[in-house]
């Protein structure tokens, strides 16, 4: 222990620059620690003050005037006289500070010690300090030892405020918003409503160090936050699961400028990632938004080359929940007939999706493109702060932008990552090792025949067979009506090419026949500043545009951006899946079904042009009397 320094009351009254009678007060109140000698005095006893048990200050002074070094350790005496939640808490007290040091020699932006408090008041909830608290603490530390972070004072008024419980509740109901008014606003609305005298903003600041910091983070920066930055998440387990078990399905806009046939615009990425590898899949890349057509060719993309998942994960969105896709509330959707498990992705909750972290490692090769535009306007590039008209010539095309994109997504396909499971690996590598049985593959005709989509039931008159999917055309043939009219039907058809539909029937789901759309058949019609100011205003642009110029390599010349992705992304090679052991997934059934659905289309192609040959308003008459007599005929 070190050396404990008792000095008179007129001494401490001296160094603290107080009045005696102050010094008195604060031993009444047990503030400092004291003790009684004998001497001259009442009862034959003289009152002596511990010097260690003054402020840090008057400490110093006394130091000072007697050339005697700080003490670095405590007093036995401030130890006895510490209470016992004190004296427990000095060592935690101890450590951060240590760590605040240790921290503060380093940090470089305010927000990181807003972090820094934030994490060590998760860590030692007993304390209530803040920013200027920690410095505080830190500075004593560092001039007194360990003796400056114990302070006796608090106990005449421990945890006592100037602010009633109308003021408390008052104040927090103006500064619990997520409008985030500031202190100063939310003190002036309680002032003006509060009769008679209000305390100062300092108490109403201290007041609020002990309000929870996820309840302040609840109210004021919304639901999501606070449940993305003080809620436990559920931890992902990638050793246990295999390639090919879940794929994850979502859009994303590119943050690039691209022509499409004189149309400017960003285009869209429909994207499947398998959740074990992140590793992309499939994918479709449009100018339009993103729509149920685009869920599936994606989907289509996927299966054809990397066989079938067990479950999937999608949004909530209407382009996913179409009635004839995954949704599994209809028996004749395709995930029931694929069999497929299909989980729905929390709204608003983007990280809890692998596929958002892979979209921003494709953002960042965006931004090295000349047409990248940002996220938002303040992102934007000023070469790219044009109008439509003026920079439709200077970004790339549509067709050209789709070539670059392939390129990164197979780049990224092929980067060595360090996520949980990974260890190292690309992700077409992890792919690869992390089969636990057999691909499920399915073929090209099986393929076509499964990834049709479904209309709703419909009754079938006079004129055939209309949908609401496929924009309300006619499907007609006279064999057809002639057989079904007043049945209800059903139709699949391919997304890419609906001049012809396979109806079956509603009642048991029997497959009625191929029927072309109307529109097959029918033939249409074809359709005052001085001119010495601005002299030098321009002279001087001249120059500084001059001198922003100068150090850029001039007359080097480099690949461009598209052609270093074109380079790294062919230099993987082509992608080698013989070494995965595969099934096939379907049966003879369809392969029949399929080549009946053939025969059907090829006849009805032979009738078509057989009776083009002849201006239609000649024969309209025979051409659907012999359509007839073929089907009527078998």
């Amino acid at each position: 222990m070190m050396n404990e320094h008792w000095i008179t009351v007129k001494e401490a009254a001296k160094y603290c620059e107080c009045k005696e009678n102050s010094i008195v007060q604060q031993v009444v109140r047990e503030s400092i620690i004291y003790k009684y000698v004998s001497g001259k005095g009442k009862g034959g006893k003289q009152l002596r003050i511990l010097l260690e048990s003054l402020s840090p200050e008057a400490q110093e002074k006394y130091l000072k005037e007697k050339n005697s070094p700080a003490p670095r350790e405590v007093s036995e005496a401030m130890l006895n006289k510490l209470p016992h939640d004190k004296r427990d808490s000095l060592d935690e007290k101890l450590l951060i500070t240590q760590e605040f040091i240790k921290f503060r020699d380093g940090y470089l932006h305010k927000d990181h010690l807003k972090k820094f408090v934030k994490y060590m008041k998760k860590n030692y909830p007993m304390f209530e300090f803040n920013p200027d608290c920690l410095c505080r603490w830190a500075a004593k530390y560092e001039k007194y030892g360990i003796s400056g972070l114990i302070d006796l004072r608090g106990k005449h008024n421990n945890k006592k405020t100037s602010l009633t419980k109308e003021m408390q509740q008052m104040f927090l109901c103006y500064y619990l918003s997520d409008k985030e008014p500031s202190i100063k606003q939310c003190y002036d609305a309680v002032k003006a409503n509060i009769n008679g005298e209000t305390p100062s903003i300092s108490s109403f600041k201290r007041y609020l160090y002990t309000i929870p910091e996820a309840t302040l983070a609840y109210y004021r920066k919304g639901k999501k936050y606070f449940e993305d930055n003080y809620l436990p998440s559920i931890q992902t387990d990638y050793d246990s699961i295999p390639s090919n078990y879940e794929w994850v399905a979502d859009h994303h806009i590119y943050d690039v400028i691209v022509n499409d046939k004189g149309k400017v615009g960003r285009a869209w990425l429909s994207t499947w990632l398998d959740r074990r590898p992140r590793y992309i899949v499939g994918y479709v890349i449009r100018m339009a938004e993103p729509n149920s057509d685009t869920v599936l060719d994606s989907f289509v993309e996927a299966v054809r080359c990397y066989g079938l998942p067990r479950r999937i994960q999608i949004d909530n969105g209407k382009d996913y929940t179409v009635h004839d896709l995954f949704n599994l509330d209809n028996d004749y959707s395709l995930a029931a007939e694929l069999n497929l498990k299909v989980r729905h992705s929390i709204p608003y909750n983007a990280k809890a999706k692998s596929i958002e972290r892979a979209f921003r490692s494709i953002e960042s090769f965006d931004k090295m493109l000349d047409s990248y535009c940002g996220d938002r306007p303040e992102h934007r590039a000023e070469s790219m702060g044009k109008t439509n008209n003026k920079i439709a010539d200077e970004v790339m095309t549509f067709e050209k932008f789709k070539e670059v994109a392939a390129n990164i997504i197979n780049i990224y396909n092929n980067t060595p990552q360090i996520g949980k499971g990974m260890n190292g690996r690309t992700p077409l590598q992890c792919y690869k090792e992390e089969f636990q049985e057999p691909m499920r593959k399915v073929g090209d005709e099986e393929l076509l025949m499964v990834m049709r989509r479904r209309t709703r039931t419909v009754t079938v008159t006079k004129n055939g067979v209309k949908f609401a999917e496929l924009d309300r055309k006619d499907y007609y043939t006279s064999n057809f009506v002639i057989n079904n009219i007043g049945k209800k039907v059903y139709a699949k058809y391919f997304t890419k090419d609906v001049k012809t539909i396979h109806v079956y029937s509603a009642v048991d789901d029997s497959f009625l026949g191929v029927l072309p759309c109307k529109e097959l058949f029918v033939y249409s019609a074809g359709a005052a500043v001085q001119k010495q100011v601005i002299r030098e205003n321009a002279k001087a642009k001249k120059e500084m545009r001059k001198y922003a110029k100068a150090a850029y390599p001039h007359g080097v010349t480099v690949p461009t951006i598209e052609e270093v992705y074109r380079r790294r992304s062919e230099a993987f090679g082509e992608i080698d899946l013989s070494d995965i052991p595969t099934v096939n997934y379907f049966e003879a059934e369809k392969r029949s079904e399929l080549k009946y659905i053939q025969s059907e289309e090829q006849e009805i192609q032979k009738i078509a042009a057989k009776e083009f040959v002849l201006p239609i308003e000649d024969n309209e008459y025979d051409y659907e009397s012999k359509l007839s007599r073929r089907y009527s005929n078998g």
